[in-house]
């Protein structure tokens, strides 16, 4: 397989220049036929970047719109337009590519599907992630195109579900990562007043600060691209000829609806709630099979023999107070609440993980609260537990009781797993479990740091781990007994 790379930028410069080392250094250069990169019309170096990479890479196309048209129109005409390849990755500007991943892709035969993504059901209906995506551009041209909304891909992901257009799951996860939040936090640092994201931007900031792994990650960006621009002069965002490609917007861009109107269709759009409510009508074997396959609609990254043994082992317990650490789209929250008893507590501690082009935490919440059943209190804790005062909001709602279960899927970093382990798993009873999750290395180096420290900590306690051999690569859950 060869593919063309299309890429969207906005004021991303570091994150930009990264990606595209990224893409050189780890991605065997006969895989690629060209990376068309659409700027829409940045005002930081993103420009600069292009033009002094232009000249050392012979695969790398840029344009430059006059006024911003937004990601989806972009991607839309790259694919349409410039794109040559049967297949076309999908790349956001503030991703890194870890590590090769062709010759880890599903096969791909005669009757090629339409995509190879890694799912994001929080939307309501089936949807991919569009900053690590490969789509097979003959089918994209039989499909509604990416258009400007916060959710670009929604009508082709919808038309994919409902006509049941092949296509396949892939754990992009594992080989390219998404920093997240980049061009947020760039409007923010950059006091851009005039833009529509401004107030969304400072408010978000200081709800959800920056850690201070991720400034010091940043700061290692910059450091980077100043070193590689030092030797450019000024006019060195002067782009070769022969490589600017045409960027002008088609049409006028429509306004993006307002937050309130998201959260007015979110609403709307609950109790329908599409694939949860197919699949618990679909699933009638046993009560464990419907919520598993109600979960894996919502979105679950879990192996289903390992996810189906620690539902067991929850459930035997007989959980009144459940705490999750990093629930991402809500599948294994949603097991949660199938287990916790009628008048019982679950607590929810993450960050929300989206972005300036798809802002959405109001749907996603709304999706949530309609988890827990009859009786049952659910707190949506939307900070990190890094966060000085998190673990008091923790004791706070909890009171004078103690935690029966504890699942740890946030942060995988060494020190960020074993901070919640140290912090959290002491507000677990005696006799109830702590279960963490990414537990078996990955071929890819994916996550290495929680396999590391599960070695450290399994032995200290009576300990279990459900891996599926079958698998052979990466995940794993480790549940230990206090």
């Amino acid at each position: 397989m060869r593919c063309d790379v299309v890429i969207v930028n906005y004021n991303t410069d570091f994150y930009l220049y990264n990606l595209l080392c990224s893409i050189r250094d780890r991605l065997p250069s006969e895989r690629l036929h060209r990376v068309h990169v659409w700027d829409n019309a940045s005002s930081d170096r993103s420009l600069a970047v292009l033009a002094a990479f232009a000249r050392e890479v012979p695969w790398l196309s840029v344009g430059r719109s006059p006024v911003n048209v937004y990601h989806g129109p972009a991607l839309d005409r790259l694919i349409r337009e410039h794109c040559t390849e049967p297949w076309v990755l999908v790349l956001d500007s503030d991703a890194e590519v870890l590590a090769d991943f062709f010759p880890h892709l599903p096969p791909v035969d005669a009757d090629p599907p339409a995509f190879i993504g890694q799912m994001n059901a929080a939307a309501h209906q089936l949807y991919a992630c569009l900053f690590h995506l490969l789509l097979h551009r003959p089918w994209y041209f039989r499909l509604p195109p990416f258009r400007h909304h916060g959710a670009p891909g929604i009508d082709l992901f919808r038309y994919v579900e409902e006509h049941g257009v092949p296509y396949r799951r892939f754990r992009w996860s594992a080989w390219v990562r998404h920093y997240g939040q980049g061009t947020l936090r760039a409007v923010l640092a950059r006091s851009d007043t005039a833009n529509e994201f401004f107030d969304f931007a400072r408010q978000e900031d200081c709800r959800a600060p920056a850690s201070e792994e991720r400034r010091a990650r940043e700061d290692r960006l910059r450091h980077d691209l100043d070193v590689f621009l030092s030797g450019w002069s000024q006019g060195s965002s002067i782009l070769a000829p022969g490589v600017v490609i045409d960027c002008a917007p088609s049409e006028a861009a429509p306004r993006r609806p307002s937050l309130a109107a998201a959260v007015r269709a979110a609403g709307r759009r609950l109790p329908g709630a599409g694939p949860l409510k197919r699949a618990l009508l679909r699933s009638l074997t046993s009560a464990e099979n419907e919520a598993l396959e109600a979960a894996y609609a919502i979105g679950m990254n879990q192996r289903r023999g390992e996810i189906r043994c620690l539902y067991r082992r929850v459930r035997a317990l007989g959980p009144k107070v459940v705490l999750e650490i990093g629930t991402g789209w809500g599948g294994t929250l949603y097991l949660w609440t199938r287990l916790v008893a009628p008048a019982g507590t679950l607590i929810s501690l993450d960050i929300p993980p989206w972005e300036l082009d798809d802002p959405g935490e109001p749907d996603k919440l709304a999706l949530f609260r309609g988890f827990p059943r009859a009786g049952q209190t659910l707190h949506l804790l939307r900070e990190g537990t890094h966060r000085p005062g998190a673990r008091d909001d923790v004791s706070a709602l909890l009171g004078a009781r103690r935690l029966d279960f504890l699942f740890i899927d946030g942060d995988h970093v060494y020190g960020g797993v074993r901070h919640d382990f140290d912090t959290y798993a002491p507000l677990v009873r005696p006799g109830g479990l702590v279960a963490i999750h990414d537990i078996h290395p990955f071929r890819s180096g994916w996550a290495a740091d929680v396999p590391a420290f599960w070695r450290e900590i399994r032995d200290r306690y009576p300990s279990e781990e459900l891996i599926d051999d079958s698998a052979g690569d990466g995940c794993g859950i480790g549940v230990i007994g206090i």
